[in-house]
């Protein structure tokens, strides 16, 4: 294992990372899959914490508002969510990958990660 990680960290300057990028491309239906599912599940209750009117319940803004009509154009924001999150079919790319050898004996990646995909993304509030 030594021996691995002294080739790997031999080299001071960036790699373009070639393998990397054939494994992603491979993995990439299944992975663009996986990653939409990570968006949705870390960025919705995001939404429910930070969107106007999302911490308000509606006896606290009735009591803060005057206007109901403000109240009207803020309630549904409270349940935006994904309808359709598709990160399509160009994967991600890695380029400039410097490998360093960590205090534990491990080693650490530093790359650049590069998307140049079209993405497709509906939110609903229903």
């Amino acid at each position: 294992m030594a021996n691995i990680i002294e080739k790997l960290t031999a080299e001071g300057t960036g790699e373009p990372a070639g393998w990397l990028n054939e494994l992603v491309a491979q993995l990439w239906p299944n992975a663009s899959i996986a990653v939409a599912k990570i968006i949705k599940d870390n960025v919705e209750p995001m939404f429910k914490d930070m969107l106007p009117g999302a911490a308000l319940t509606r006896r606290h803004a009735l009591s803060t508002l005057t206007d109901s009509s403000t109240l009207l154009s803020i309630g549904p924001l409270k349940t935006l969510h994904f309808q359709k999150l598709d990160l399509g079919h160009v994967p991600f790319k890695f380029s400039n990958v410097k490998v360093t050898k960590t205090e534990r004996g491990g080693i650490a990646l530093d790359l650049n990660v590069d998307w140049e995909g079209e993405y497709l993304v509906h939110f609903t509030n229903e």
